[in-house]
């Protein structure tokens, strides 16, 4: 079956689809999983995600395992024969293989003896955009399954390999954007005292946001304030700047997941500070119990969003394995 499961990997990596896009990706899901026998497959779930729901014989804890289809806009510069087909999109944030990890658990929960409660494989779309988790929520088929878990990983390269990272209270930093714009008044070059230029607006709020930066993530005060992107007056060499616009993200700062680690003489890693990335699960843990925790990819891995970065296969069992445990103890208790 692993065979299988990296084949999988290797045609989602293959085929990568941006937020929200995700369509050819969910259908890839869909066929993997339909010879497993779920008991109900719910498509366009928030968008384009997938819901593969295993319900056992009696009433119980309903439990999510949780996913992201989204690739990145980014070009891919690895050379292997299964490296992105499609133009400028790839998988550079491993969700090809968490995608596979999920969906290795069908197999498995097709021939699982639980006498209750119910498994939900959440594929969810646009994680890369923040939005894709509050599509779920506020989706009226994902709120009819009662949700009582939400369990979820993320691989971490740069982190001893098949090790789990824990942390309790928020793992990854919490991610907000932020656009400034202002507004001056338009006049010639020659004469710039007749407008407004908010040029001058512009480098003094950059420096002043910058103090608010600690990059420092051992520090319970850290905050990372990053310029995205801006944008001032025209490309006209006769005009004075009129308008400008600044574009910012700020980034700022469990027991389950420890048990089943130790159970499977899996190395924990106990991060003392939420991980510098971004990550929409916050949505889920909001309003349900939810865990993420992180796998290590290796010390030595690309890191995320590079260009060369590739999902390493090695992980898909180790995922699996985390997942099954985590599963049993809630079912089974």
């Amino acid at each position: 079956m692993i065979d299988t499961l990296v084949l999988l990997r290797k045609q989602l990596h293959e085929n990568p689809e941006l937020s929200g896009k995700e369509h050819e990706t969910a259908n890839r899901i869909v066929e993997f999983v339909k010879s497993f026998n779920p008991t109900q497959i719910i498509e366009g779930v928030g968008g384009t995600g997938v819901g593969v729901v295993y319900q056992f014989a009696e009433s119980g804890p309903t439990v999510v395992i949780r996913c992201e289809l989204d690739a990145l806009p980014i070009v891919e510069e690895n050379t292997f024969n299964y490296r992105s087909k499609n133009s400028g999109v790839s998988h550079k944030c491993g969700h090809d293989g968490h995608m596979t990890i999920v969906a290795g658990l069908a197999p498995w929960l097709k021939e699982a003896t639980f006498k209750r409660g119910k498994v939900v494989l959440l594929f969810q779309s646009a994680e890369e955009t923040g939005k894709g988790a509050e599509n779920v929520i506020e989706d009226s088929r994902f709120k009819n399954l009662t949700i009582d878990y939400v369990f979820a990983l993320h691989n971490l390269p740069g982190s001893k390999k098949h090790s789990i990272t824990v942390r309790s209270g928020y793992f990854t930093a919490t991610v907000q954007s932020m656009c400034i714009r202002l507004k001056g008044k338009k006049a010639h070059a020659s004469e710039p005292e007749n407008g407004v230029n908010p040029a001058l607006a512009v480098s003094e709020l950059i420096k002043s946001i910058a103090h608010f930066s600690e990059p420092n993530a051992h520090k319970e005060d850290f905050a990372l304030c990053t310029p995205i992107y801006m944008n001032l007056g025209e490309k006209n060499y006769g005009i004075s700047a009129e308008d400008a616009e600044i574009h910012y993200t700020i980034r700022t700062w469990v027991s389950l997941i420890k048990k089943v680690a130790k159970q499977e003489n899996l190395y924990i890693n106990q991060h003392v500070n939420s991980l510098k990335f971004g990550e929409d699960f916050g949505w889920y843990s909001q309003q349900y119990k939810s865990a993420i925790f992180g796998l290590g990819a290796g010390e030595e891995h690309p890191a995320l969003h590079h260009a060369n970065y590739d999902f390493p296969d090695e992980l898909i069992a180790t995922g699996i394995q985390m997942f099954k445990g985590m599963i049993a103890e809630v079912l089974d208790n």
